[in-house]
């Protein structure tokens, strides 16, 4: 059992590490019981977590699974490993982070119906940027 430290609540913990959930009925195979079934498994959360082991980029789901021996009850908490922030968090490429600094979107909602005659004059060239950018370039010019 490792104790895992919880990001978002900053409560601790001890979660059951295991390499997948068990499948309800199923022997419970984590520690300290004999004989014991898998009774029910909710979800509690998926997050960022650190553990014991020290690896500050590990990411588990964690479960709140109920487990059944000699007809009682008791509620086990379970973390499956669930990759590593490097694999989940896409990095900026260079790309995006030029596009972020240097680029601005700027986007027009028009009317099928009223604004028809523009959408088709849009749709007959071959680079509506740079036909616009013309325009508004010509018109700054005036």
């Amino acid at each position: 059992m490792k104790t895992i430290i919880s990001g978002t609540y900053g409560k601790t913990r001890d979660f059951e590490e295991m390499d997948k959930l068990p499948e309800i009925g199923s022997e419970w195979t984590g520690s300290g019981y004999e004989d014991a079934r898998v009774m029910a498994i909710d979800e509690i959360n998926d997050e960022v977590a650190e553990t014991t082991s020290g690896d500050p980029k590990a990411r588990f789901n964690f479960y709140r699974v109920t487990v059944e021996m000699d007809g009682d009850e008791f509620q086990e908490y379970v973390a499956i490993p669930g990759g590593y922030l490097d694999e989940i968090e896409k990095k900026e490429t260079p790309q995006a982070r030029y596009d972020r600094k240097m680029t601005k979107v700027i986007t027009m909602k028009l009317n099928k119906g009223t604004d028809a005659d523009i959408l088709s004059k849009l749709e007959s060239v071959d680079n509506i940027q740079g036909y616009i950018k013309s325009l508004i370039r010509a018109d700054m010019a005036k």
